[in-house]
């Protein structure tokens, strides 16, 4: 009877141990597609590291950062090194880029629905890596999805 007994606590415990590494991973994934449902208004945070007035120093300054493109905002020259929609991927690049000692501004932008679909794959990778090259080719990839919508 007590081996019955301590067999059928080891399975219990274990479908625990189990069901608890199973719940957690499916509710990171739910957790990103709560954050894209939550930003539905087109709300983009670019993190600007530039304003310039004169398009050739902005190209300059633009070239000294693995992603980053400039884009024409009225009568200035942004550069942006990443956007994302999603306030923890928002979160992951703040401290990268602090880390980094870049400093950079972080601005808000409203665009239409077309683009925040374009971003939503990108801003998975984002969420799930923290490989410097695989960080600055995502942001890339979503900066050049940027530009062609401003």
């Amino acid at each position: 009877m007590v081996i019955l007994v301590k067999t059928y606590l080891k399975l219990i415990i274990g479908a625990f141990v189990v069901g608890g590494f199973l719940a957690y991973f499916f509710y990171r994934d739910i957790k990103l597609e709560v954050n894209a449902l939550e930003n539905q208004d087109g709300t983009l945070y670019l993190f600007q590291v530039g304003v310039f007035q004169n398009p050739a120093n902005a190209e300059n300054f633009a070239s000294n950062f693995d992603s980053s493109i400039v884009y024409k905002d009225e009568d200035f020259y942004r550069v942006i090194t990443c956007l994302t929609s999603n306030s923890e991927t928002k979160d992951k690049l703040y401290t990268y880029y602090k880390n980094k000692g870049i400093n950079f501004y972080i601005k808000k932008v409203t665009l239409d629905s077309r683009l925040k679909n374009e971003i939503a794959a990108g801003e998975k990778v984002l969420s799930k890596t923290s490989v410097p090259e695989a960080l600055n080719e995502v942001c890339q990839n979503l900066l050049n999805s940027f530009i062609l919508y401003v």
